[in-house]
């Protein structure tokens, strides 16, 4: 058998002791809303007062324990059964289960009355709770398991972060090196390119060379060529041969060439240096 709330449930509710299951139904709904711990978050007190309305309206919305109630509130002049409460008959209590007088009372009167009960105050009741209170978060467990999925995702979100952020972190430490490499890379070049320049500067001095053509002709050529796009096929200054549209160019005499006679200077050049 429930316990009896020690404090006033009336007083809880706001309303009288005559209520009716109306009064205390509506009574239930404004102050579950007023007392509502997530309305509340900065007051400490909302939730056992919350929790209070809560008691209270289980107490008196149900016929049986409200008479219970009733009676263990009266004096001790007054410990003759309680009147009827208004809009109830003395009949069968909620369920139907029990009548005031102990008789078990009529089927029909039973199942007229619990069906009455049930339809008003469980499903109205229950969709209050649903689409206006919730469940509050200490009372229920499905709001623990929500919160423990919260905290979860957000775990995952954190971590999922930190392994993009590291991710992120590499691929520019990667973006960087390359970068570093490509430019030692192409300074190393440029030493290269000025010395081999210095090179046929100094010999063509030593050895009277003057013309172009005389350079063209006495050069061993760079190590690197630049590429030069041209709008038709030009003639090789070479082999003589109008290859292609793509022209290779000496950066040290000027001589502009086709690819395959850029190759082969290529090797000849590659056997002196392995001499």
């Amino acid at each position: 058998m429930p316990t009896l709330p020690s404090f006033d449930c009336y007083s809880a509710l706001e309303v009288s002791k005559n209520a009716t299951e109306s009064d205390i139904h509506k009574a239930y709904k404004r102050l579950a809303l007023v007392h509502h711990p997530d309305k509340n978050p900065d007051d400490e007190g909302a939730t056992a007062r919350f929790q209070q309305v809560n008691t209270a309206y289980a107490t008196l919305k149900d016929v049986g324990l409200r008479r219970r109630y009733n009676s263990s509130t009266s004096t001790s002049s007054s410990t003759a059964p309680s009147a009827p409460f208004p809009n109830q008959s003395t009949g069968p209590s909620f369920w139907g289960f029990e009548s005031d007088d102990g008789d078990d009372g009529d089927d029909n009167d039973s199942y007229s009355t619990f069906a009455g009960h049930f339809d008003f105050m469980f499903f109205d009741d229950l969709l209050f709770r649903l689409f206006y209170l919730g469940v509050p978060r200490s009372c229920s467990e499905a709001d623990k398991q929500r919160d423990t999925n919260e905290l979860f995702a957000k775990r995952v979100r954190v971590e999922k972060v930190a392994r993009d952020t590291e991710a992120k972190a590499r691929q520019e430490e990667k973006v960087a090196l390359k970068k570093a490499k490509d430019e030692l890379k192409m300074k190393e070049r440029e030493l290269r390119e000025a010395a081999n320049r210095a090179h046929h500067e100094s010999e063509w001095a030593r050895i009277g060379v003057t013309t172009q053509a005389e350079k063209q002709t006495s050069c061993f050529h760079a190590e690197f060529w630049t590429k030069e796009k041209q709008t038709k096929k030009v003639k090789c200054g070479k082999c003589g041969q109008k290859r292609s549209m793509l022209a290779f160019k000496c950066q040290i005499c000027a001589l502009s060439v086709c690819q395959l006679c850029r190759d082969t200077f290529a090797e000849e050049r590659k056997k002196l240096t392995t001499k």
